[in-house]
């Protein structure tokens, strides 16, 4: 055979490269599928590792909630009921306890303490029959009994008697009222909320002491802790709570003459209460009315000459103008309803308050008109006197 042509040389080289070249990208490509599947895996795993981390934190929350665990102790319940209820359940339950049983009797020391614990019940059944034998009088009393009957009722009658010395001394305490004051804070207390002590704490605690003081001063129980602490009490009546004395000219008045002269009228239901301490209640609203002086004055005469002759007058109070029927009926003294309100409008609360200059330039020379009036009707009794004891004398001379 001859040598091969270079033709065929260079065709089998070329082939052999191309071979190669194949076989290097197949495994290329190889290389590629490999990598992408992985990349994929781990794509995969990660995203669900993710829903894993997602449906953790759901259930989390959902157990946190008290209405989701509620409803699920509800059906755990409901399952382990049904359970309990299935016959071969009941059955593998029986068969499980007994065999634990068994177990625990086979024990050599479970033995020897279940005879100590029979032996010692039959000592205390032998001692227990032998005491009720010899002493009848142990046995428990039944409710039945007369000696139980006896014992009860004495306690009732003890608890009664506690009772009704509660209340008797409750209806005492109640009677006496708010008697005592404190000369502290010049509150009415009762007697058991009260504590005497000497009024020399007074002068060391710079207070002032009340002319009424003795020797012994009351002081409320509410005070007291401040004093012995050396401390002025918050409730102190020189820290500014000390109330204004009242001018004799509006104590004096009547109901209605007070009504006539207050810039205002509450109206409010009282009543006495169900209970026979006599105590009274409010009922409903409390209705404040406010009233103009100008009109209350328009009632009395306009003119001093009238109000010097005029000494009572009758007035009807109402609740409505409208209303027919009167809430109050009573004679009021035109003379003192004047006084109080020349008092009265110097004082701060009667400041914005309205009354006519004519009616009080008229009042204030009322007092002169008294005056003469008064001396014209004492002239005028002598008079009559004088001529009366002439016509007796001239009678007696005929």
């Amino acid at each position: 055979m001859g040598r091969p042509s270079k033709r065929t040389q260079n065709k089998k080289e070329a082939i052999k490269i191309s071979r190669e070249n194949l076989v290097l990208h197949l495994q290329e490509l190889e290389k590629d599928k490999s990598r992408k599947q992985l990349s994929r895996a781990s794509d995969d795993i990660v995203a669900t590792n993710q829903r894993k981390l997602l449906n953790l934190k759901s259930t989390i929350k959902r157990l946190k909630d008290p209405v989701l665990k509620k409803a699920n102790q509800i059906a755990s319940r409901k399952n382990m009921l049904k359970r309990l209820q299935d016959p071969d359940v009941k059955k593998a339950n029986q068969i499980a306890s007994r065999k634990s049983m068994l177990k625990r009797l086979q024990d050599a020391f479970s033995k020897k303490h279940i005879k100590f614990n029979v032996q010692n019940m039959r000592k205390r059944r032998l001692l227990s029959d032998s005491s009720l034998c010899q002493n009848v009088s142990t046995k428990k009393k039944t409710p039945n009994s007369i000696s139980y009957k006896k014992r009860e009722r004495q306690k009732l009658n003890e608890t009664r008697q506690k009772e009704d010395v509660l209340i008797s001394e409750y209806i005492l305490k109640r009677s006496q009222g708010l008697s005592e004051k404190c000369y502290s804070c010049h509150r009415l207390r009762f007697s058991s909320s009260v504590n005497k002590c000497n009024s020399d704490i007074f002068s060391r605690l710079g207070m002032s002491i009340p002319s009424d003081a003795k020797n012994t001063v009351t002081i409320c129980s509410s005070c007291l802790p401040h004093i012995k602490k050396s401390k002025v009490p918050p409730l102190y009546v020189g820290n500014g709570y000390e109330l204004n004395s009242v001018s004799s000219s509006v104590t004096q008045l009547n109901q209605i003459e007070k009504q006539m002269v207050s810039l205002r009228l509450p109206f409010m239901k009282i009543f006495k209460g169900l209970r026979s301490d006599g105590q009274l209640k409010i009922k409903g609203n409390v209705i404040n009315v406010p009233i103009d002086l100008t009109k209350t004055t328009s009632i009395l005469p306009r003119r001093a000459e009238i109000l010097a002759a005029v000494k009572m007058m009758k007035v009807k109070l109402k609740r409505k103008s409208c209303f027919k029927q009167h809430y109050l009926y009573q004679n009021i003294r035109p003379s003192l309803v004047v006084s109080p309100l020349n008092y009265l409008i110097k004082k701060p609360l009667y400041k914005d308050a309205e009354i006519d200059k004519d009616w009080l330039a008229h009042v204030s020379e009322t007092p002169k008109v008294w005056k003469t009036a008064q001396i014209t009707k004492v002239k005028k009794q002598t008079m009559k006197t004088q001529m009366l004891n002439q016509s007796i004398r001239d009678q007696w001379t005929r």
